[in-house]
């Protein structure tokens, strides 16, 4: 059986990496979470997850963060 992946997985571009800076920076003031708590890092891990997954829309981003 063989098995294909996609890695190595290409790089996030700046203007990606600013766009899901900007959905994780509103969602820590929403939620009062601080930037650098295990929370934030949890919300940031899922982001770029759902992001490499093909999910890009800032708006359905923060809808899923939300969930």
């Amino acid at each position: 059986m063989t098995t294909t992946t996609d890695w190595p997985k290409e790089g996030i571009q700046s203007s990606d990496l600013g766009m899901l800076q900007a959905v994780l920076d509103a969602w820590c003031v929403d939620k009062s979470v601080d930037i650098h708590s295990a929370d934030a890092q949890v919300a940031a891990r899922s982001l770029i997850d759902w992001y490499e997954f093909g999910i890009s829309d800032p708006a359905e981003l923060r809808t899923m963060l939300e969930g």
